[in-house]
């Protein structure tokens, strides 16, 4: 991407303990269930930590069957991926939006400036949220 791209940026104030936070949600647990069509045990549980000084965070999900638990892993991993690439596209949905606005009412000679930041924008969300990567189901 070009150096002066327009990006997604989150805080990083505390981007770690919101992940963590968000990972062990009720909301996403019930977006993982809404995925597998059925609910998961109650006694199964989500537990998300970051490994120290690293930005890795693991995820353990436990349960007294394991393929249950495998299974409903990656429903929330997938929809957790799922819910940060929607966060991304409303970013730069507003931005374009914003943008739009802005060019009922700016000079002339700023226009064409902000036209050109516009596809930018336009360009960078269009790579900024597609997945992560692809799914093979052998």
């Amino acid at each position: 991407m070009p150096k002066d791209a327009p990006v997604y940026t989150e805080d990083s104030a505390d981007l770690y303990g919101t992940t963590i936070a968000l990972l062990t949600s009720g909301f996403l647990r019930s977006k993982a269930e809404g995925q597998l069509q059925k609910p998961v045990p109650s006694s199964m549980r989500v537990s998300a930590t970051r490994v120290p000084n690293t930005s890795i965070i693991s995820v353990i999900v436990s349960g007294s069957d394991d393929a249950v638990a495998t299974t409903f892993a990656s429903a929330l991993i997938e929809q957790f991926m799922r819910y940060k690439r929607e966060q991304k596209a409303k970013y730069y949905r507003d931005t374009i939006n914003a943008i739009d606005s802005a060019l009922t009412y700016v000079p002339a000679e700023y226009a064409k400036q902000l036209e050109e930041y516009k596809q930018k924008v336009v360009v960078v969300s269009m790579l900024d949220t597609k997945p992560d990567f692809e799914r093979i189901d052998y």
